[in-house]
């Protein structure tokens, strides 16, 4: 049983005419009509809204024709519409000017053309490959006339504290072991622990060409990446 407030009719009818004016309500669910040009622009839909909502665990439910794909939306746990139904980022707006000319061509001014809203969408998902597919396949939206800006995907290792402390473990011991073969090559005796101070921690892509840097490097544009850490150990000579 889910303990997530559920939103009265009221509510969700306010919310969805201020912030949501192509959605309506409808038996329980709340509900959006995307037209496209065909069968192939519907698939497309349906497989980007099904790559979007796996990624973030949160599954609509959908009916299609030859050219349009309706979305609805409730939480099935809370059944009923809740707050997970009704997050989204905050809208931007600019004003859209262009140049004005006379008969003669000669600037005369800006020309107040209207305005340009914009709203992001952030997915963070563990879902690796998920997100790739979706990276590729958004593409496909611009067919349908949805005008958009993408970014490529951006890759966070999740359990950083447990590797450095690995490393850390791993440098130290690496370095000790050096220290001895040092020590025993010059005819001296290894002896207590002075001092033992972290140097630089860096992520970087593996097989890239990145510069290692003073202040630490790390890498997020790749999936594949390389962790490297130094440590400055300093023993006394007996």
């Amino acid at each position: 049983m889910s303990n997530e407030k559920v939103y009265s009719l009221e509510e969700i009818e306010k919310y969805l005419e201020s912030k949501l004016p192509n959605w309506y309500y409808e038996n329980g669910w709340i509900r959006r009509k995307y037209k496209t040009s065909g069968w192939k622009g519907t698939l497309m839909v349906i497989n980007t809204i099904g790559h979007l909502a796996e990624a973030a665990w949160h599954h609509p439910d959908l009916s299609a024709s030859y050219a349009f794909v309706i979305v609805k939306l409730q939480n099935h746990a809370a059944k009923g519409i809740t707050d997970k139904e009704l997050v989204f980022n905050a809208v931007n707006s600019r004003k859209n000017t262009g140049g004005k000319y006379n008969n003669d061509g000669q600037y005369i001014g800006e020309e107040f053309l209207g305005y340009v809203l914009t709203q992001s969408l952030q997915i963070d998902s563990n879902e690796v490959e998920k997100v790739e597919s979706i990276s590729r396949e958004i593409t496909e939206l611009l067919n349908e006339g949805v005008q958009f800006y993408s970014e490529s995907p951006r890759y966070y290792y999740t359990k950083l504290s447990d590797l450095k402390i690995e490393m850390i473990s791993k440098a130290t011991e690496d370095a000790k072991l050096r220290a001895e073969k040092i020590s025993e090559f010059s005819g001296g005796k290894l002896g207590k622990l002075e001092s033992a101070r972290m140097g630089i921690f860096q992520i970087t892509g593996q097989n890239s060409k990145e510069n290692y840097s003073w202040g630490g490097t790390f890498n997020t544009s790749s999936r594949e990446k390389t962790a490297s850490i130094t440590m400055k150990l300093t023993y006394k000579v007996d």
